[in-house]
């Protein structure tokens, strides 16, 4: 069984997709932190078998 996982931000969804997907929207949003200085975020992620 495959698992879709769904990752929010601030209590809004940011996308969804595999296991690898997740990691690459949460490091493609740290580099974006450091860029435009965002001091703080909540990520959360639901899994969900498919």
């Amino acid at each position: 069984m495959k698992k879709l996982y769904f990752l929010y931000l601030d209590g809004q969804l940011y996308g969804a997709g595999n296991g690898d997907y997740m990691v690459e929207l949460i490091r493609d949003y740290i580099v974006g932190c450091e860029l435009y200085g965002h001091k703080q975020a909540d990520f959360t992620v639901e899994v969900k078998d498919v």
